[in-house]
């Protein structure tokens, strides 16, 4: 009968200790590594100073596999600082690895532990300890996203969002046709392809795609791309990272598309005296950008345009606003981008209008630039709202309400003079209402 008792005591010890295992992840850098005659040892902590982890290796060896058979027994530990309180957790059982090559020791694996005062609670830990000092730029090696936005081009698509964990960043630009395929490097934009990441101060910084190797399943408009990116950092070149990526992306048409913070029950009717337009990434990124403010209203406008091909500056035509980035188009607005920044093409107050902070995204319509030199827009945002500017010009553009986006209008000669009228409203050629 006491056998029978003390085999279930023991039984019912282990399933509590079992109950009680948690495990958790152990990630240190720049960890400190000393050397004896027949021994050495580990040592560090995390940035906070919460958590401290001591091995000692009761071996000469200093790189390979050990158990727990190769480290001093009360030497070996995790140590967690919860305010004065100090709270031991001594190995009984590991499975490690450790690579040493020119004392730059990373050392990998399990390491089972048990809290000194409470024999109950255990703790697996997955350990990866390195004497190297942390990146400077942190970026996670596998990149994990499962609700990305897709956009379908003409003749290619693009890809991109935050992953899941909220702190980096994707953009894919793929030059094909179909959404499905196998793609490398050759297929991707190089410069609308790359890899953000936030360090802990909240500063962005940015990777550049030098290769890739990618598989991509489109089906019901969700696509699905798996396979990895290699990056180079711009700010080092000698930084150069492989990502896994596993991204999970759905496709919605622009007629279905609604910003959060566009405004819903506002046109923004506007005349700028100036403008400006910016080529600076003509040569890099073949973009142009228009950018007009007015003092007083506190109204501004920004457009992201593509140049027809080979021009080097801002030629007279009719600009279709939409999604293609294809020469001869400005970027379609696509609200705030992952960083809570306004993404080109958007018109907004700053705050010293009568609307503060009112913001419309420019989603469809027409830039034309006009051989004076001057500019119209007619635009709407994503509620389909007015947006009607025009740039360069002592011209003051009127409003006529909520016109039906789809409405005729009729041309005819008034005394020689050309007439338009669409709503029961007439203009003249340059859109100025006729009284």
């Amino acid at each position: 009968m006491k056998n029978w008792l003390t085999i279930l005591a023991v039984l019912l010890l282990s399933l509590s200790m079992h109950a009680e295992l948690r495990q958790e992840t152990l990630t240190m850098y720049g960890i400190d590594v000393q050397y004896g005659s027949s021994s050495w040892q580990i040592s560090g902590c995390t940035p906070d100073s919460a958590t401290y982890i001591t091995l000692i290796f009761f071996t000469d060896r200093t790189s390979g596999h050990f158990t727990a058979e190769d480290f001093f027994p009360w030497g070996t530990y995790v140590l967690y600082m919860e305010g004065e309180e100090m709270i031991f957790y001594d190995m009984t059982e590991a499975d490690i690895n450790v690579a040493n090559e020119a004392n730059n020791v990373t050392v990998t694996g399990t390491m089972l532990t048990r809290n000194e005062a409470n024999p109950t609670d255990s703790i697996l830990f997955t350990l990866l300890l390195t004497a190297s000092a942390q990146p400077a730029i942190p970026l996670p090696s596998a990149f994990l996203a499962s609700d990305l936005g897709l956009d379908i081009y003409p003749s290619a698509w693009q890809l991109g969002g935050m992953n899941d964990e909220g702190n980096a960043y994707i953009n894919l630009y793929v030059n094909a046709a179909e959404v499905a395929g196998v793609y490398t490097a050759a297929d991707l934009h190089y410069g609308k392809t790359y890899l953000s990441s936030l360090d802990r101060e909240g500063e962005v910084h940015y990777f550049a795609m030098i290769d890739a190797a990618l598989t991509a399943v489109y089906l019901h408009d969700t696509v699905v791309v798996a396979g990895t990116m290699t990056v180079v950092s711009e700010e080092d070149e000698s930084d150069v990272r492989t990502v896994a990526l596993e991204l999970v992306g759905s496709y919605l048409a622009p007629e279905e598309r609604h910003y959060s913070y566009d405004t819903e029950d506002a046109d923004f009717i506007v005349n700028f005296a100036e403008y400006t337009v910016d080529s600076d990434y003509l040569l890099s990124d073949g973009l142009l950008y228009i950018d007009a403010s007015d003092n007083q209203s506190g109204a501004v406008i920004s457009l992201e345009v593509h140049p027809q091909t080979d021009a080097t500056t801002l030629v007279p035509g009719n600009y279709p606003i939409d999604g293609s980035r294809i020469p001869g188009t400005v970027t379609a607005g696509r609200g705030l981008n992952a960083y809570g920044a306004l993404t080109y093409s958007y018109a907004m107050y700053d705050g010293r209008g009568t609307q503060p902070l009112a913001l419309w995204s420019i989603v469809s319509g027409t830039v034309t630039v006009q051989e004076s030199g001057a500019v119209a827009v007619e635009a709407r945002n994503s509620f389909n709202r007015i947006i009607r500017c025009r740039l360069g010009t002592a011209e003051t553009p009127e409003s006529i309400g909520n016109i039906d986006a789809g409405a005729t209008a009729t041309k005819r000669l008034e005394n020689g003079t050309l007439v338009i009228e669409k709503n029961g409203i007439r203009y003249n050629v340059t859109g100025s209402v006729i009284r």
